[in-house]
């Protein structure tokens, strides 16, 4: 008896970081002074419900050591605070603040466009580092953006950019005049001749509608930070495990969208909260979601694993290709 309320005393502090309250800690002391012991007959007798009953049985058996928590693991540990607060009053996803948007948008950059009327587009050609455009169409080979960028032209434009590739030599030549390009061309099996880009319309706000060939436009990656009930993905950008008071783990992890997602998420069992473009941004914008959220669940336990894939910001494809604009009419 006398080693058993030593215990409680030297692990007091142990003991409340598992959720017991000092109340019962002090009652267990006086039980054991009293009748040496602790069973459920006595629990009984003095008139405790079997919810409390059975709390003080768990609180003594880890006393005793009979039962040991390894506090220093999440599974461990939820299954503690589940044990502790019953099935009741479970957390669920109704119980987590709500996303805090439902689009994500698609961004895209642009490179390799000769020097012309339509070199305006060039990602670098930007004051204040590498432009992106928001993307409002995506196919097999072309990506629709929209900007306020406008190319100044001449009166009877066809707005379109061509290009005509050299099969042999690899060498491809550009014009915005498809007159320019010779029927023999058009009809030879050494030529390839596509668009490079094309003014589609002019928007209410004054903003131009473009499309553009997939090998002169990337889309940007991106990467959403969530909340989810579920097990994470093996791949993520970095993940937080938390368990709330009452046992439920929740995990807190980033995630690398697919480019032809606006947002993509179960909504029956995660939470989106943040978003980006920047990888340098990542972890910082993790932690935030995962303190934030361990403050309104009254976490009790957390533990942070490292990214297991690296996040590209987009990829790059280097082109070996040799280009000139055609002045006068195309031939090979």
């Amino acid at each position: 008896m006398g080693n058993s309320i030593y215990e409680i005393d030297a692990n007091r502090n142990i003991l409340l970081c598992l959720g017991f309250r000092i109340e019962e800690l002090e009652l267990l002391k006086n039980i054991l002074v009293n009748y040496g012991k602790v069973t459920p007959s006595i629990l009984s007798s003095l008139g405790f419900s079997y919810r409390d009953a059975k709390r003080l049985q768990y609180l003594h058996d880890i006393v005793i050591g009979k039962i040991t928590i390894d506090t220093g693991d999440a599974d461990a540990v939820s299954k503690h605070f589940k044990k502790m607060y019953g099935g009741s009053n479970r957390i669920r996803i109704g119980h987590l603040p709500l996303s805090k948007f439902n689009k994500v948008p698609r961004l895209a950059v642009i490179a390799g466009i000769p020097d012309g009327n339509y070199s305006i587009y060039n990602s670098s050609n930007s004051d204040g580092g590498a432009r992106m455009y928001p993307v409002v169409g995506l196919s097999d080979k072309k990506i629709t953006i929209q900007t306020k960028k406008k190319p100044v032209l001449p009166y009877g434009s066809e707005k379109k950019l061509y290009y005509i590739k050299n099969k042999t030599n690899g060498k491809i030549y550009y014009t915005e005049d498809s007159k320019k390009i010779s029927k023999k061309l058009k009809e030879s099996s050494e030529a390839e001749i596509g668009t490079v880009l094309e003014i589609k319309k002019l928007t209410e706000d004054k903003k131009v509608v473009v499309a553009i060939d997939k090998r002169y436009i990337r889309m940007v990656n991106r990467y959403m930070i969530l909340a989810s009930f579920q097990e994470p993905p093996e791949f993520h950008l970095g993940l937080y495990k938390l368990v709330a008071f009452e046992g439920t783990k929740i995990y807190v992890y980033g995630e690398t969208m697919k480019e032809s997602e606006i947002v993509h998420y179960n909504r029956g069992s995660q939470r989106v909260y943040s978003f980006g473009f920047d990888k340098r941004q990542i972890q910082a914008r993790l932690q935030r979601t995962a303190t934030e959220l361990y403050a309104y669940l009254n976490g009790v336990y957390w533990e942070f694993q490292p990214a297991t894939m690296e996040f590209k910001s987009f990829d790059r494809k280097e082109s070996s290709q040799k280009s000139d604009t055609a002045k006068e009419k195309v031939e090979f």
